[in-house]
């Protein structure tokens, strides 16, 4: 039966990646086969045991030189790793003189002399009893990693039953010592592997993560003293990102915190029903041994990821842990972030993934440096407001004189606002990914949501990124990549989400849309976007932040994202016997080609809203969704009123793309058409800008990563497409060559201009309007010959080549 519990497991971790299931599977089997004790590791020094080699150790091969495995798809030499994790570098490399003191390394293509890469330093868990190296695709993608430049080191260690056979006391101290040692001997061969020994990162699940948290935690263990040069190196870390670890061994703790009988006595040689009873014996060894009790405040930063569905199976990995010791870093002003808690066990793997990356590859700045490079004390500060599906609807703008935005208008009469124009991807994700990251859908791939844009864009290459190398303290709040996933190394620091809602209680997702459902006790602070706004406030205001710094504070609001419900009171400007609907024909798709029509989707929401009668209520819900959001603006507005950096702050507000609401019987986003694509773009620029000044040009929002490099004085990355705006914001009426363009799916294009627009469907499908004369798009002229010559014209600016769709996921 165990026999066939390990070859079930295994099978399920081989195809992690591609069967969400199997990770919740295997912990079933856990369950029901392994008694689960805790699984935290630990690290100390050696004590004594002397006895571990010293010097570059591997498997030498006939010449007496370390195996060697080639790291390339298509090697000869078979790999002990089942796909998808690459083939070992070197593999089975002793650090010491037992048979499990063996590790094996990844290195980076990238990593030489010159630039020695980051480490990703693994820890398996299993309770210190069970477990293998070779389970390190279920906590981090090590082709991720090498990929960005990451290495990697996957280590084996003694357990609990060889730590009793060689009387060792406490049995937790084998494995322990065993991980700082390799950690130490790790570093010892920083020359010869390519290793940048101030950027390692430990990562772990279960045992592995609590070993982790506790090489974080504990006091260097080098001893510069010694004539073993391993021993010499530090056990210090870069950072650490771990799953569903164990914070503490104490028994007491355990038992006040999960309120159950304490499990892990194993770890100490004593059963789990004495473990409470034998604490006072084996207290200096559970300080010694437990992550919480060497937390201070000059430790490095930890994010741990959990599952909130196992905490009542799997009291070993409960969210518990994180919190009371994110509740103790908090209080010593060190960073601690418990996430994941609603994801998936792939999903947290993916994004702890993607933590580690971002922290070991983010830009190293000396800030002595920094401002004498950049004059980081003259260069403006920025906040860069993002809004979620906010189409043309406000005040200044003219489009529905129903929609009231004093706010929007009151910024807007405070430096130009670009009335044409228009997003570079009717859709959240691509949207953002191409703003934030420069690059159009056509070069990244990222055309539609669920293209995963995190699997799609350098890690290092963001907008953030580039304020944050050039000395900025940049921090974020809300959406401004999609579903508030961001790189963690891009940013100085980002609001965590969890306790937080988009929408506020029991609101769901089709309230006030498709379903007539009011929420009469909702209130301002119900909704994120409220705290988003405090958060960004009190950076504004110097309470929070760094001083010292320019700041790039990006507040990302979800509304009017559906659900489309707001506190009542928004609603009062809005009766809805007062309601019109936008202009529409009824005929409108008739001269649509049928791309367009399959895009329009009549027989969906469109058919929902004649149907119930809701068009009107829906229309109502918008409205007051955006008010809500102008009273946050003002909130921003206000805020940097009143405080002395407003001279020397950039405001950029825009929104991710339009909305359409029934015009061309279409309804969300994701199409091509003015109402989708259009949306609010405004700029101050302090000593630049004018008050109250507009431009009709046609812009796109690719403009703001070019733009805001330029003001900043930041060098604008090679990567970035687009174009820079500042001479439309020096002069609104500046000659502008370069149209709007947008993609929604590869092969599907508009082309704005500030008299047409031209669409062409990936089958070769066009439209053509005269938005001067035909504002809502009513006419399509791409069938009449007399325009041939202008759509050509207007066609040359479409891309020559596009790349394929990223795989959704």
């Amino acid at each position: 039966m165990r026999r066939l519990f390990f070859q079930i497991t295994k099978g399920y971790l081989v195809h992690f990646r591609r069967n969400v299931l199997a990770p919740f599977l295997v912990y079933l089997c856990v369950l029901a086969f392994v008694p689960f004790t805790i699984a935290g590791d630990i690290t100390v020094a050696a004590d004594g045991e002397s006895d571990h080699v010293i010097g570059y150790a591997g498997k030498p091969d006939q010449k007496g030189a370390p195996k060697r495995i080639a790291s390339s798809a298509g090697q000869s030499e078979a790999s002990s790793y089942k796909e998808p994790v690459p083939t070992p570098t070197f593999s089975d490399i002793p650090y010491g003189p037992h048979k499990k003191q063996v590790l094996d390394f990844w290195q980076a293509s990238s990593a030489s002399a010159d630039q020695p890469a980051p480490l990703v330093y693994y820890i398996h868990g299993g309770a210190w009893q069970h477990g293998s190296r070779q389970n390190i695709n279920g906590c981090v993608d090590v082709a991720a990693c090498l990929e960005a430049g990451i290495s990697v080191v996957a280590v084996e260690y003694r357990f609990i039953k060889e730590a009793k056979t060689e009387g060792i006391a406490p049995p937790v101290k084998a494995p322990l010592s065993d991980v700082a040692r390799a950690l130490q001997f790790v570093r010892s061969q920083a020359g010869e592997w390519h290793i940048d020994k101030q950027r390692i990162a430990a990562t772990g699940g279960s045992a592995g993560g609590c070993s982790s948290l506790w090489l974080a935690y504990h006091d260097d263990m080098a001893d510069p003293d010694s004539d073993d040069p391993i021993a010499r190196e530090s056990t210090r870390l870069l950072c650490a990102a771990v799953r569903i670890p164990q914070s503490t061994l104490d028994p007491k703790q355990i038992n006040q915190w999960l309120g159950h009988i304490p499990y892990g006595g194993h770890a100490f040689g004593v059963s789990n029903q004495d473990f409470l009873k034998q604490r006072q014996k084996l207290l200096p060894w559970i300080k010694e041994y437990s992550p919480y009790a060497h937390v201070s405040a000059d430790d490095p930063p930890v994010v741990a990821y959990y599952a909130k569905r196992f905490e009542k199976d799997l009291k070993a990995h409960s969210p518990q842990y994180g919190f009371h010791l994110a509740k103790r870093c908090k209080e010593l002003g060190i960073s601690c972030e418990i996430r994941g808690l609603e994801n998936t066990p792939m999903e947290n793997v993916r994004e702890l993934t993607a933590h580690l990356i971002g922290k070991l590859t983010a830009p190293v700045v000396d800030p002595d440096i920094a401002t004498d490079q950049k004059k980081t004390a003259n260069q403006p500060n920025v906040l860069f407001i993002a809004i979620d599906d906010l189409n043309h609807w406000v005040g200044h703008l003219g489009r529905n004189p129903q929609a009231k935005t004093p706010n929007i208008d009151r910024l807007a009469a405070m430096g130009t606002s670009f009335t044409n124009a228009h997003c570079a991807v009717p859709s959240c994700e691509p949207s953002r990914c191409a703003i934030m990251g420069g690059r159009r859908p056509w070069t990244s791939g990222c055309y539609l949501n669920g293209h995963q844009w995190q699997e799609i864009q350098p890690v290092g290459q963001g907008l953030s990124a580039q304020f944050l190398q050039a000395g900025y303290y940049v921090a974020g709040s809300g959406k401004i990549y999609h579903s508030m996933k961001y790189f963690p190394g891009e940013w100085s620091e980002y609001m965590p989400k969890e306790g937080l809602s988009n929408n506020g209680p029991r609101v769901q997702s089709y309230d006030g849309y498709l379903v007539d459902k009011k929420h009469p006790q909702l209130k301002d602070q119900d909704i994120i976007d409220w705290h988003s706004v405090d958060y960004c406030i009190e950076r504004i205001n110097g309470s929070k932040g760094d001083a010292d710094k320019p700041f790039f504070l990006a507040c990302g609001l979800y509304k009017p994202h559906l659900a489309f419900v707001a506190p009542r009171k928004y609603y009062a400007d809005f009766p809805l016997n007062s309601i019109k609907l936008p202009p529409h024909r009824k005929d409108d798709l008739k001269d649509i080609p049928n791309a367009g029509v399959r895009m329009a989707n009549p027989g969906g929401d469109h058919r929902k809203f004649l149907k119930s009668g809701r068009w009107k209520a829906a229309i109502q819900s918008y409205l007051a969704t955006i008010a809500y959001t102008d009273m946050n603006v003002g909130r921003l507005l206000d805020a940097l009123d009143s405080s002395p950096k407003k001279d020397n702050t950039i405001i950029v507000l825009w929104s991710d793309h339009g909305w359409s609401l029934g015009e061309k019987q279409h309804w969300r986003k994701f199409a091509l058409w003015e109402e989708t694509t259009r949306t609010p773009y405004i700029w101050v620029v302090p000593g630049l800008t004018k008050a109250g000044t507009r431009s009709s040009r046609a812009v796109d929002l690719m403009s703001l990563y070019p733009t805001l490099c330029e003001l900043a004085d930041i060098e604008r990355p090679k990567h970035v497409e687009g174009h820079s705006i500042v001479p439309l914001l020096k002069d609104p009426n500046h000659p502008w060559e370069h149209p709007a363009i947008s993609t929604h799916g590869k092969g599907n294009h508009a082309v704005r201009t500030e008299t047409h627009r031209y669409i062409r469907y990936a089958n070769g499908d066009e439209e053509l309007y005269h938005n001067q004369d035909d504002p809502y798009e009513w006419t399509n002229l791409a069938k009449d010959k007399k325009y041939d010559q202008l759509k050509q014209q207007l066609a040359r600016h479409l891309p020559r080549e596009e790349v394929e769709a990223a795989i959704k996921k």
